[in-house]
């Protein structure tokens, strides 16, 4: 197993998949409103499931999606049988699976528990990684999201998140905690 992973590969794909079950839902309205001969109803259906699938599924979803975009950008993720490797520009972290203290997953509710999901951003998840010697790393669904599945479950925990967006407290702790045992 020697895997390699950048450009964020699933990003298009928990995007787009979002985008065009919209499209389809808004364009079997716009037709059935048309059905109703009359123009005025039609644009005024049209004018509340716009706003309406703005405000609840289409900003929340833009939001986390550059959230994870952001998090993850000109990463490259490699995978073999002995561990990990993250480059992001001029950083490379390098570390075994004995090396991992925990991996800390964050999921929406439904996704957790396995369920059936309501909102687009139901899908999305990341994982901050916390090494022994102390750096801490987050990986975005959209980089890689079958983490769960190559680290040993015993380093896993598991969290529960309305929203699962990456706090932008978290991104500066871990990017200050890197940066001091670096000059360490």
């Amino acid at each position: 197993m020697n895997n390699k992973y950048s450009n964020l590969p699933n990003s298009k794909i928990y995007f787009y998949r979002a985008l065009l079950f919209c499209t389809i839902i808004y364009i079997g309205i716009f037709i059935f409103a048309l059905y109703q001969n009359n123009l005025n109803i039609a644009i005024k259906v049209m004018a509340v499931v716009s706003i309406w699938s703005l405000t609840v599924y289409i900003i929340p979803l833009i939001y986390i999606q550059l959230n994870y975009y952001k998090k993850n950008k000109n990463s490259v993720l490699k995978i073999n049988e002995k561990g990990i490797s993250i480059s992001r520009k001029n950083d490379l972290v390098k570390f075994e699976f004995s090396e991992i203290q925990k991996v800390e997953f964050n999921f929406s509710y439904p996704l957790y528990d396995k369920r059936f999901r309501w909102f687009f951003w139901d899908e999305y998840f990341y994982a901050e990684i916390h090494l022994k010697k102390g750096e801490n790393l987050i990986i975005t669904c959209l980089l890689f999201d079958k983490l769960e599945t190559i680290i040993p479950s015993k380093l896993i925990k598991r969290k529960k998140r309305i929203f699962p967006y990456i706090k932008k407290e978290n991104s500066e702790k871990i990017k200050k905690e890197n940066t001091k045992r670096k000059k360490n």
